[in-house]
């Protein structure tokens, strides 16, 4: 299995986003890490799952259809931002999945997908139209060592309208809250 690795910061905002559980036993946290990134991978449920969520994902294929299924390299996540957003799309912005990985040893497992803004897949631009950069990526992972189980979201290179960057990190954290959360 490859490796996902969260890109180092050299231009725009860091955020990071992290909850995590303790459990009594390894064979508990293993059994909430199959659970946490189910949850991960449900994307067009991740607004039910957060709660405070404020934006609304939607995994698309590389049609832009919705996709009612795990996500895979190549598929799409489709924005819904409160606000006006992108003209083009209605005020959807995209991004792309560019790497998912998991990795498993005795002492821990890893689910990660790496996302980063683009066009729309079919559309009336082929530029990208997000509030970040092209630059930008956002990491999201699930992680257990041990008796612990995290997610995490490493957010990149994030440029943009100051208001909309304190969103993001509010947002990354209910997501973060709502993936280990006791019920879902």
């Amino acid at each position: 299995m490859k490796e996902i690795i969260t890109p180092a910061e050299s231009t725009g905002k860091v955020i990071d986003a992290s909850s995590t559980r303790e459990f009594r036993t390894v064979t508990d946290a293993k059994t909430f890490f199959t659970v946490a990134s189910e949850r991960l991978r449900k994307v067009s449920e991740w607004h039910k799952i957060a709660g405070k969520l404020l934006a609304k994902f939607e995994l698309a294929d590389h049609e832009g259809r919705e996709a009612d299924r795990s996500p895979v390299e190549g598929d799409y996540l489709k924005i819904d931002f409160p606000g006006p957003g992108s003209v083009q799309e209605r005020g959807h912005d995209w991004v792309r999945i560019e790497a998912i990985d998991y990795n498993q040893t005795e002492d821990s497992d890893e689910y990660t997908f790496r996302v980063r803004p683009t066009q729309p897949p079919v559309g009336k631009t082929s530029e990208t139209e997000h509030f970040y950069s092209p630059e930008a990526t956002i990491t999201f992972v699930i992680r257990r060592s041990q008796e612990r189980v995290s997610a995490e979201v490493h957010d990149r290179k994030a440029t943009g309208i100051a208001d909309l960057m304190t969103f993001s990190e509010i947002q990354w954290r209910s997501l973060t809250d709502g993936l280990i959360g006791e019920s879902h």
